[in-house]
This record gives structure tokens, sequence and C-alpha cells, in this order.
């Protein structure tokens, strides 16, 4: 990663990352029990919530890093990568949050020159805030957290996974327990904290990925595309397409790397 720049107040940026994902949260729970929602063109649901919630994030984000760029899932365009920009994913689990399940959240982080940062997945009915400092470590409602250290082979590792991975990947012979909760932020920061061994994402976003990757990353775990890649390096070379689907993703850690990574049909 590029020198941090010493003109941010890094303990600063992280106290505001986790203030603007909290109060988001509690924007998204008045909302909860409204109905009503529209089709995005790639087919994903968008709620009035999803559009509030974003509206939050980057008005806070102006005022406190006016000349930052600013990436969302519900107003994404062409961004620069070179000095601060922020990405988030203002409602991550929608379907879940519409018909009332409780894995959903806000995931937000902040980029310096195309690396994340500071990066925060909060996830209000479940009381959970994880979060991530560039070369501090991950934390869960404020304690240090790890990614499981096992080879992935035990009778009661879990894996998750995106619903769409099974036409694609060959992965019932190789987990011990699969499970899909509808959130990528929720699967990557399950595998931060050790509740799971592994997880594949499905052709995310960035903004899917952005504030899981630091999570992972400095629980002691790795994040690849299933190409080889490092998905942020992937994005970081094209963001005039920020929307553009990755390549599947595989986190884990490096034990267990090898035979994600043999999951291909």
């Amino acid at each position: 990663m590029d020198a941090i720049d010493m003109h941010l107040d890094l303990a600063q940026l992280e106290r505001f990352t986790i203030d603007v994902a909290r109060d988001t949260g509690r924007l998204l729970m008045r909302y909860r029990h409204r109905s009503g929602f529209s089709s995005k063109a790639d087919g994903s649901v968008q709620t009035a919530a999803d559009v509030a919630a974003e509206a939050l994030v980057r008005r806070r984000v102006s005022v406190a890093y006016p000349g930052a760029a600013f990436l969302g899932e519900e107003s994404y365009g062409p961004v620069r990568t070179d000095g601060l920009l922020w990405v988030c994913d203002p409602l991550d689990g929608t379907t879940n949050y519409l018909r009332g399940h409780p894995i959903w959240g806000v995931s937000l982080a902040a980029f310096q020159n195309g690396e994340p940062l500071v990066g925060v997945v909060h996830l209000p009915l479940l009381r959970e805030t994880f979060w991530a400092v560039a070369g501090r470590g991950t934390r869960r409602n404020g304690a240090e957290v790890r990614v499981a250290e096992g080879d992935g082979t035990q009778f009661s590792d879990i894996y998750t996974l995106s619903s769409r991975c099974w036409g694609d990947y060959a992965v019932e012979g190789m987990a011990s327990s699969l499970r899909c909760f509808g959130s990528c932020a929720y699967h990557l920061a399950q595998l931060s904290c050790g509740g799971t061994v592994g997880c594949w994402e499905y052709n995310p976003k960035i903004w899917d990925l952005a504030a899981g990757v630091l999570l992972v990353r400095e629980a002691g775990g790795t994040v690849r595309l299933m190409d080889g890649g490092d998905p942020i390096r992937r994005f970081a070379g094209s963001p005039e397409r920020p929307g553009q689907a990755l390549p599947t993703v595989a986190a884990c850690n490096e034990r267990v790397l090898a035979r994600m990574m043999q999951g291909t049909k």
C-alpha cells in the first residue's frame, strides 16, 4: 500500500467511519417496515431505504472530507482512485431487509490511493459492528478478532457462498457445511472473526467487498479472485467502470486457499 497521507488523522477517520455506519443503520431501522421496491437493470432489488441511506452517507462524507471521491451502489459513476475515496454499500442484504430477515447491514470503506484504509460493516439487528484499519487489525464491537486457523476439513467447519456459486463451482464435495446468508458483507465479517473458514462470492461489485476485504486481511486472512488476481487491484485498474462485476472471489486463511481455488468445475 502507498504511504498513508500524513495529513489524515487515522484515528479520526476510524471514528468517523464507524459513526456514519451506525447512524446509517439507525436510519435503516426507521425505514424497516416500509413496503415497496423496484428492480434495477441488473435485476437486483432497490428500496427507498437504500437510496436514503446512501444519501445520508454521501452528505456526511462531503461535509467532513470535502474533495474526497465517493462511490455508492445506488448512484455510481466513474471515480478517481488517487487520494481519498469512499466506497459504500448503504444496505447490503436488501432482499433480507425487505423480507424481514435480520442479516443485512451497512458497508463503508475509506480508500487511499486505491487501497482500503478503513473498513466498517455494521449489522444493526445483530447489534454487531466490525471494523478494520490498515495495519491495525480487525475488531468486532471493540474486541480484536482473527480468522480461523484450521485447514477447513473439520466436520464443524462452515463455508459461506453466494447462491449463484452453485452453478459455476463444484463446492459440494469440498466443504463440511455450506451456508448462504444473503449478504457478502456479513459473509466476510463472519470469516474475519473465525465464525466461518471460507467464503465464495459470485461476481461481486467493489462496494460488496470494499470493507469486508480489509476486515479479512487485517484479521489474518486472504481474499483472492478465482482467476488468481487481487480484487482491489482489479478495481483500481479500471475506476472508469466501477459497476463492472469482478470474477468470483474466494476468501479464507492461507491453509484453506488452495482447496477453495480448486473448486472450479
